[in-house]
């Protein structure tokens, strides 16, 4: 368990989870300031990076705190079963990450028929989703470093 504490890509983890923080005050601050026009820059980047950043993150998490989780748990079950939620809980971050990035393409387009409420809440709702997320994998981050140590 030492190498939790110092894996590069742990540390390429936790540069993306405040990368995604960064990516929730952009979309809180969208949010607040809806009905107002979105710069086209800011819906680029949304669509050209968000995905990629949840992906990745993913990608980190399965690689290196899933096996983790696996090696804490004193039940083999139990931590299929924390492994099988996360899992869960990734597909849906990907499925809001990825219904955000279409509506912000159908803004571009001039094709979108969605409210500025609507567009609002999605843009709350997926930053809270993230910030949890966070929360919850950083936490689990500190509780295998002080096992570790």
């Amino acid at each position: 368990m030492d190498m939790i504490a110092t894996q590069p890509p742990l540390a390429e983890l936790e540069e993306k989870y405040r990368e995604l923080a960064s990516w929730c005050d952009v979309m809180q601050a969208l949010a607040d300031f809806l009905p107002c026009h979105i710069d086209a820059q800011v819906s680029d980047n949304i669509r050209a990076n968000l995905v990629a950043l949840v992906d990745r993150i993913h990608r980190l998490e399965e690689a290196f705190l899933f096996p983790a989780i696996a090696g804490c748990y004193g039940c083999e079950t139990a931590a299929e079963i924390a492994i099988e939620r996360r899992r869960k809980d990734r597909q849906h971050d990907r499925d809001a990450t990825q219904n955000l990035v279409n509506i912000f393409h159908d803004l571009q387009s001039n094709s979108s028929e969605l409210r500025s409420e609507t567009i609002a809440y999605a843009l709350r709702s997926l930053a809270q989703r993230m910030r949890r997320h966070i929360a919850a994998e950083s936490e689990l981050l500190n509780l295998l470093r002080r096992k570790a140590a």
